[in-house]
């Protein structure tokens, strides 16, 4: 098989999930092999990194590396022989008659009542060195590049600068795009909310329409339109907490990362949310000059408004706090 010129984009790195899936033995050979073609034709400008089940020893043949998983955390990598070795180094030998990835499974994974569960496979390799060297090429291949020349040809290695931090404004600018983004893709986020705090500002106002304002027995129904005011104001920030837990995953991940700071999260959160509580605030009046109330005590109520957001807002960040 050989890399046709006339393709519109071909990839350095080519990811497949389960790409033998419902296939058997002799045709999941096939593809693979297909596969390994592919990548030798490539001159080495093409990688390709695959999750696969239970391949047998034909199969396992065709693999350069292999990585082995438990949880999420790496308990090894590298090729077939040095994964033998490695396993009966630490007194887990392969029998002959079994698949070396079966018998791996077999040791690593708990579920089976024979599999040693005092081995902590992921802290036994971290400390291994196999895992050592793998570190070391890493941070190698991070340190450099592979060019081609389209001309001649010829493959060479240059070095690659440390990248340039990214400005904090590009940075605000963003994460405040993305959120706009997000919450223009996302119809249960603002839209449905922005028609049922609509509806419900509406309800309310008639509900309470006209309220006579004089301290008698009405003077509690007074006291429960605000509240339902103030209620209807904080309920986007309610509906938000299941997205705020999304997103403060994501945050987490990309700071660790170091794609942003935690500084400018806390800005670019700032601002998007105020100007959805803005938003949204434009609808609470309906309700509060329905009800009667005058122009000049609305000041004091967008106080009141704002008092229960922080609260609201301190509530979401000590539940935050305690999932975490």
């Amino acid at each position: 098989m050989q890399i046709s010129s006339e393709l519109i984009a071909f990839p350095s790195i080519l990811f497949m999930d389960e790409p033998t899936s419902g296939l058997d033995s002799s045709i999941s050979y096939d593809v693979l092999k297909a596969i390994k073609k592919l990548v030798k034709s490539s001159n080495g400008e093409l990688s390709v990194l695959l999750s696969i089940h239970q391949p047998n020893h034909r199969i396992l043949e065709l693999f350069d590396h292999l990585l082995l998983l438990e949880h999420g955390a790496m308990i090894f990598f590298g090729t077939i022989p040095q994964s033998l070795s490695y396993f009966a180094s630490h007194n887990f030998n392969c029998p002959t008659s079994v698949t070396p990835t079966d018998y791996f499974l077999l040791i690593s994974d708990s579920n089976f009542t024979f599999s040693n569960e005092f081995v902590d496979f992921p802290k036994l390799f971290q400390s291994s060195v196999l895992s050592h060297e793998l570190t070391e090429n890493i941070k190698d291949l991070k340190a450099s590049t592979i060019i081609r020349d389209e001309v001649s040809g010829n493959i060479s290695i240059i070095e690659v600068p440390e990248p340039e931090p990214v400005p904090f404004l590009r940075q605000l600018w963003t994460l405040v795009k993305r959120d706009f983004v997000l919450a223009y893709r996302d119809p249960t986020l603002y839209y449905l909310q922005f028609v049922m705090t609509l509806s419900m500002s509406l309800l309310i106002g008639c509900i309470f329409y006209n309220l006579p304002f004089i301290v008698d027995s009405d003077f509690e129904a007074i006291v429960s339109g605000l509240v339902w005011i103030v209620i209807l104001s904080s309920l986007v920030h309610i509906f938000k907490v299941y997205h705020i837990s999304k997103r403060d995953a994501l945050a987490r991940h990309e700071i660790i990362n170091g794609k942003y700071t935690a500084y400018c999260y806390f800005w670019a959160d700032t601002i998007t949310t105020s100007l959805m509580v803005l938003v949204f605030n434009s609808i609470t009046p309906i309700s509060y000059f329905m009800m009667g109330f005058p122009a000049a005590g609305y000041p004091f109520f967008v106080l009141q408004f704002w008092l229960v957001i922080l609260i609201v807002a301190v509530v979401v960040v000590n539940v935050g706090d305690l999932r975490r």
